[in-house]
């Protein structure tokens, strides 16, 4: 599957990802990107008979269940306040 990196095709993809890029740097970087390819193109090379294909590794959920529970009534949270609270919600110092 050897496939010839053009110049055009450089252009075209710094197109799609809105780089610009001039003549000089799309021929350095379709070399670059053909050298890549020819490299990757190595694992073709690799024996894989009788290894069964996966998509995916046999993945677990390690979540816990989520499990709705009863929670503090709004009055026990606020009695224990310093101060109280402003129209229902508590009253905090500045974070910024």
């Amino acid at each position: 599957m050897k496939k010839n990196i053009t110049v055009d095709d450089v252009k075209k993809i710094a197109s799609l990802a809105h780089i610009n890029v001039n003549d000089e740097e799309a021929q350095k970087y379709a070399q670059q990107i053909a050298a890549i390819l020819s490299y990757i193109e190595k694992l073709d090379e690799v024996d894989t008979t009788g290894i069964e294909f996966k998509s995916q590794t046999d993945l677990k959920n390690v979540f816990r269940e989520d499990i709705a529970k009863n929670s503090l009534k709004q009055e026990d949270v606020l009695k224990n306040r310093k101060e109280r609270s402003k129209g229902g919600s508590l009253v905090i110092s500045s974070v910024l």
